[in-house]
């Protein structure tokens, strides 16, 4: 899937003036009018149509409806604010109308994030042409509202906490408490404003100004903040705020610049040089943007996708005419446009990002892994006991096995070139490409495996009481009897290099034994069960009583321990073993330098209980799922998000490629998705 690629496409009637994506990103709707209608003349035509994201059945299309100036799909899905000569709520399924209002020109609408309201600005025809703000309860169709409010064309747009609605005017910002609607209150800006924005966290309030300045306001308290020009002299036709909440970014004639909200410092160095601009969106991955205008002077029409933290273009692609709008889908995987031709008349088209490489149903994924070296592949474990490999790159499946019984753990021997798997009946290797295999039954249930060797030719595997490491060539096990322990092995880890193993026991013991002989070299006890286990240069062992023990496994000592009063369930160490990550009971995330004793840079709060935690190779990103649809990568250090990857259902686990450019998740809806998750 490569960045840019158009894949489905539509022509229109009339010139497209605005796309609304639908909350699942399976389709889109489109709005379509002559520009300059005369207001009033419902006769005009337009075009109220839907899209499906992908080639497919096509969608609904209302053409008898008048101009169309603007659509908002509801969060749910399943209903679309219209603006235009029909104003009101449709279904989404079919265009029927739910309701609207008789005689009112809607210019602009949007729904309320929690989709109990929608709101519009626009004109009453029948009653003296005065232009009004209103809203309306979805559920019922009542109105609240309307208020007067003068404007060039008003955007209306609502709070994150769908309490408010706000749109710019000749005057200011129009300001509307939903909970509250007895009035309406006006932040005063001379000159007036020409669009205005909330950012994601609700913390600010950002209006695009006629006299060249973005000004911003704390919320809901509007004191005044930064006000940043991007340009002496022209007004700012667009503004929007990253998706983290950090920057805002507004567009002029020569281009789009981005600013720190808290005090108004540039991202870039210049302007962009998207000359002929309105509008400017942010990728819900956090690391592209979109203009409505390409790259250079003089600039050809069509759209650019830029690099959000540097300004640079990553691709363009051309149009026949004007783009009017741009929009990524809520997943970041795809980006629509729509406009007009030089005939008058319109076009859709929607293209790929290049943020998701590749994809697969499998089925329900249990267990995820991807190589460590070589070539990135993808193996998955499903509750069809099956285990399929993957090529990364393409989603192509290059081996499929079937597994009796259960899978418990997965893992890349002998250089990535084998997929080694422990579950109910025992572990068993089989060759990615080629026909080589093994399985050594008689061991019973593996609870766990880990993979270790410079070239992954040691498998560490735990199975009842029992540990042993067996060599990935034929199964053979490396020590003259296996180490017993007291009670039930939960967790099995092996070093990097291959010359320590390290379990967990339900005796609450963590132990470490030399690779070679299998001797136990030392153990450490704990007061309650151990949770998970991390090797690299240290081997950390976390439990449910609150201990995260740090040992170095050549002295061999507990060099340092962490200790809080929740359960540590999760552990994970940076490549160069500098940083440790641990995941607590509360849902807290606490990565500490432990170079020397243990410093806390960083937490982190989830809303669940972390369910998968990892580094990528090379660097500072960890990535974290806590069992939501998003996952995020964060850079410890600064704290800086650095991507966030949306899925239609929840993710529990995910894998990163070897050279931590590529990762891989396993969602809910049975999908394999690959995602570029380095730089765009």
């Amino acid at each position: 899937m490569s960045a840019g690629r158009q894949v489905n496409a539509t022509a229109l009637t009339q010139p497209g003036s605005r796309v609304s994506w639908a909350p699942d990103s399976s389709r889109l709707a489109i709005a379509a009018a002559q520009p300059g209608a005369w207001i009033g003349d419902f006769n005009t035509v337009g075009v109220l149509t839907t899209l499906p994201a992908e080639p497919g059945p096509p969608g609904w299309s209302v053409t008898n409806c008048g101009p169309v100036h603007d659509v908002a799909f509801s969060p749910d899905g399943q209903s679309i604010a219209v603006a235009g000569a029909m104003t009101g709520v449709v279904s989404a399924q079919t265009g029927a109308l739910r309701f609207g209002f008789q005689g009112i020109w809607g210019e602009s609408t949007a729904f309320s994030p929690n989709g109990r309201r929608a709101a519009w600005w626009g004109t009453d025809v029948f009653h003296g042409m005065r232009q009004i703000l209103w809203a309306a309860d979805v559920a019922t169709g009542q109105q609240i509202g309307p208020w007067e409010w003068q404007s060039g064309r008003a955007q209306v747009v609502f709070s994150p906490d769908s309490r408010w609605i706000a749109a710019p005017g000749g005057t200011g910002i129009a300001l509307v408490d939903l909970d509250n609607p007895q009035g309406m209150g006006v932040v005063s800006i001379d000159r007036g404003t020409l669009n205005v924005a909330f950012s994601p966290d609700g913390k600010w309030l950002a209006a695009g100004c006629w006299d060249g300045t973005i000004r911003l306001y704390s919320f809901p308290d509007l004191v005044p903040g930064p006000v940043v020009r991007p340009h002496p002299e022209l007004q700012v036709g667009g503004v929007v705020f990253t998706p983290d909440s950090r920057w805002v970014a507004g567009v002029v004639e020569p281009g789009v610049g981005l600013y720190r909200v808290s005090d108004g410092t540039p991202r870039f160095p210049a302007l962009a040089d998207v000359p002929e601009a309105s509008k400017v969106v942010f990728s819900p991955d956090l690391r592209r943007m979109a203009v409505n205008q390409t790259v250079g002077n003089p600039s050809i029409s069509g759209f650019v996708v830029l690099d959000a933290a540097t300004g640079a273009p990553l691709w363009q692609a051309t149009a026949s005419d004007r783009v009017r709008d741009v929009e990524f889908s809520p997943d970041g995987r795809l980006i629509a446009a729509c406009g007009a031709n030089a005939d008058l008349t319109g076009f859709v088209r929607v293209h790929e990002t290049g943020l998701e490489v590749s994809r697969q149903k499998v089925g329900a994924i249990t267990v995820i892994e991807m190589s460590p070296a070589g070539t990135p592949f993808v193996a998955v474990a499903d509750d069809n006991s099956s285990v399929t490999v993957l090529a990364a790159e393409s989603g192509v499946a290059v081996a499929r096995k079937p597994v009796p019984g259960g899978v418990s753990a997965l893992g890349f021997a002998d250089h990535s070139q084998s997929v080694v798997v422990g579950g109910t009946s025992g572990a068993r290797l089989f060759s990615v490409v080629g026909d080589r295999s093994w399985k050594v039954e008689q061991i019973g249930v593996v609870n766990g495996l880990a993979v270790g060797g410079t070239a992954g030719e040691w498998i560490a595997v735990a199975s009842g009481r029992t540990a042993r490491l067996l060599r990935s060539l034929d199964g053979g096990t490396r020590w003259a009897n296996p180490v017993t322990h007291p009670q039930t092995v939960t967790r099995v880890a092996i070093s990097p290099d291959g010359r320590w193993v390290a379990t967990g026991c339900v005796d609450r013991r963590t132990r470490l034994f030399n690779a070679e002989t299998g001797a136990e070299v030392m153990s450490v006890e704990g007061d309650g069960k151990v949770f998970d286990l991390a090797f690299g240069a240290v081997l950390v062992t976390a439990n449910e009583d609150g201990a995260v023990t740090i040992i170095d496994p050549v002295a061999p000592a507990v060099r340092a321990r962490v200790t809080r009063n929740f359960a540590c369930s999760l552990v994970a160490l940076s490549q160069d073993g500098t940083l440790l990550a641990t995941a607590w009971a509360d849902n807290l995330v606490l990565v500490h330098d432990i170079t020397g004793q243990p410093a806390e840079v960083r937490r982190l709060t989830t809303t669940s209980p972390v369910t998968s935690l990892g580094f990528a190779v090379g660097g500072t990103a960890l990535c974290v799922a806590s069992g939501g649809p998003a996952i995020v990568v964060s850079d410890v250090r600064t704290g800086q998000d650095l991507v966030v990857l949306r899925h239609p259902k929840p993710v529990r686990d995910f894998a990163f490629s070897a050279d931590g450019a590529l990762l891989a998740t396993a969602c809910e809806d049975d999908v394999v998705r690959v995602f570029a998750a380095g730089t765009p």
